[in-house]
């Protein structure tokens, strides 16, 4: 859309020229030669005010488009810390496991009781 709006003003400053170069060679047939060109420049002067027009709704779309998908990025965010926090309660609440954290961000089990689990091993969340 840019570039056919910019085409367009390109045309209407070359029909300017054109027209000013044909009425300082012409003389009086200059007067017919730029009322042909006026039409012409008001005609693409029209046709870039649409593309103007439909280039600011597309633009305004794509806004609305931007704050919808970045509030569902935010509600999907709060969804999954939601999800997290309920499912370590589920696991102390099921198994009586304490939930810690690896240093890559992963949880781990780890008994309530001292001593660790029967086998002496940390226990992964989901693990039965």
């Amino acid at each position: 859309m840019l570039q056919r709006i910019n085409a367009l003003k390109a045309g209407i400053e070359q029909r300017r020229v054109q027209r000013g170069v044909a009425g300082v060679a012409d003389g009086e047939d200059a007067a017919e030669a730029a009322a042909a060109a006026e039409a012409e420049e008001a005609e693409a002067k029209r046709d870039m005010e649409a593309e103007k027009g439909r280039y600011k709704a597309s633009f305004e779309r794509l806004r609305n488009l931007k704050k919808e998908i970045e509030h569902l990025q935010l509600l999907l965010e709060q969804s999954r810390q939601k999800l997290q926090g309920d499912f370590e309660k589920w696991c102390v609440w099921e198994g009586g496991w304490r939930v810690g954290r690896r240093g890559g961000g992963g949880m781990v089990l780890r008994p309530l009781l001292r001593g660790g689990t029967r086998d002496g091993r940390q226990r992964r969340c989901g693990d039965g």
